[in-house]
């Protein structure tokens, strides 16, 4: 998965794609976007555990989108014969984040 693709889930959720500056003689970081300061640089998140995948689940859900999303990700479901489609798409948290991800590519 790329940034752009991590940013725009991110942003999805509703959340702030952090942008960290640190200022030469200060010990903290700061994102120029929203302030929020820290006393180490801080990665995003990476879309790749059961919460990310949770939190973009819900968010869907909330968003009356869950039908619209499921019908996305079925045209790459076939590829996986021995899993219903449920078991297939909550089963690895990386897949779902990306095919979420994708699906709000297609949607633009």
């Amino acid at each position: 998965m790329t940034d752009d693709q991590r940013k725009a889930l991110t942003e999805y959720l509703g959340e702030c794609w952090h942008e960290y500056l640190r200022p030469p003689s200060l010990n903290f970081y700061s994102c120029f976007k929203c302030g929020e300061i820290r006393t180490n640089y801080s990665s995003n998140r990476i879309f790749n555990t059961d919460a990310d995948m949770m939190a973009l689940f819900r968010k869907i859900v909330d968003n009356l989108k869950f039908g619209a999303f499921q019908n996305f990700a079925y045209k790459h479901f076939n590829e996986y014969p021995n899993y219903t489609l449920t078991e297939w798409l909550f089963y690895e948290p990386e897949r779902f984040c990306n095919l979420v991800a994708e699906w709000l590519e297609v949607k633009k």
